[in-house]
């Protein structure tokens, strides 16, 4: 089976993410890896992208996608501080070697063109940051 065959039998978030974690391990040149989880709700209109680094995996981490309640999706929001609007190309939160990604459900914000956009804004956000990451 082709690598296109397979992405077209899987979602649009796991593609997405996996496009995520590639781009971002591929930086890295495999000495640390990243595991991506996203998390949405049905009525809600965001979805929460967390990307956490790993420095014990010697392969690629196997992407999450979770469906939460809207009200557990209100908890992740009000404990990342980003209650209100989300711009509309998302929001970036560091905490610690964590990373959360909250950008609107907009069914084009989620493509794979997108996933290297994103990549390469964590990418440098990571690099321009005056204190280092553990």
């Amino acid at each position: 089976m082709t690598a296109l065959a397979k992405r077209r039998n899987k979602s649009r978030a796991a593609v997405y993410l996996e496009c995520l974690r590639d781009r971002l391990d591929d930086f890295v040149d495999g000495k640390v890896r990243h595991r991506c989880q996203m998390a949405d709700a049905d009525g809600c209109a965001v979805c929460i992208v967390q990307v956490d680094l790993v420095r014990d995996a010697r392969r690629a981490l196997v992407v999450q996608y979770e469906r939460v309640t809207p009200q557990r999706m209100k908890v992740l929001r009000e404990s990342l501080g980003c209650t209100g609007r989300v711009p509309r190309r998302g929001k970036r939160i560091f905490s610690g070697a964590t990373t959360y990604i909250v950008k609107p459900k907009d069914r084009h914000l989620w493509r794979l063109p997108e996933a290297w956009h994103d990549a390469q804004e964590l990418i440098a956000d990571v690099l321009t940051q005056k204190e280092p990451r553990p």
